[in-house]
């Protein structure tokens, strides 16, 4: 008897069945795949096997879908608030990836929830927080301007000078010195 239907993000290539059928039998699990990309699995695996299951096929650059827990705002801010937060990695996942992964829906279904509930994108949400974040550094810390790029994730600190002055009219350095006291 097949007990749960698990929709997986990214099934149409070979080498993502090969990965996928690999990480099933590592669990020793008994799985039926269709050709819509379900997976029926014939015995219970309890939630936190799913969510180990889950991590490891989105460190393959896929995800599983879970259509029965319903989005919400909350949920989805305190992800990006942990992608936000994170510690820099080299194999840090793309923010898309690690947002389907950790809610379990198609990256697709969280941005246009996202936007139809709050007006923005969730690109444009993050910047903006970021933004914030650097004006946080830029008052209260002495930081320089590529400790506080670094800080934030950006690829350089050209970039996150360019991105600050679009977003406040000021560059980092006239932002910091704006907010001094004299």
């Amino acid at each position: 008897m097949k007990e749960k239907a698990i929709k997986i993000e990214r099934m149409r290539y070979c080498c993502t069945y090969r990965c996928l059928r690999s990480e099933l039998e590592k669990r020793r699990l008994q799985y039926e795949i269709n050709e819509h990309g379900e997976i029926f699995l014939f015995q219970k695996i309890s939630k936190a096997e799913m969510e180990e299951l889950n991590q490891a096929l989105a460190a393959c650059m896929f995800v599983l879908i879970d259509n029965s827990e319903p989005l919400s705002l909350d949920k989805i801010y305190s992800v990006l608030h942990q992608w936000l937060h994170r510690e820099r990695k080299n194999s840090d996942p793309i923010r898309s990836v690690f947002l389907a992964a950790k809610l379990s829906k198609e990256y697709s279904t969280i941005r246009d929830y996202f936007k139809d509930n709050t007006g923005k994108s969730v690109s444009e949400y993050c910047i903006r927080y970021t933004i914030e974040r650097a004006k946080e550094l830029l008052r209260n810390t002495t930081m320089s301007i590529e400790e506080i790029a670094d800080a934030l994730h950006y690829s350089g600190s050209d970039f996150f000078c360019k991105q600050f002055k679009l977003k406040t009219g000021m560059t980092p350095e006239e932002y910091r010195q704006s907010t001094q006291i004299t």
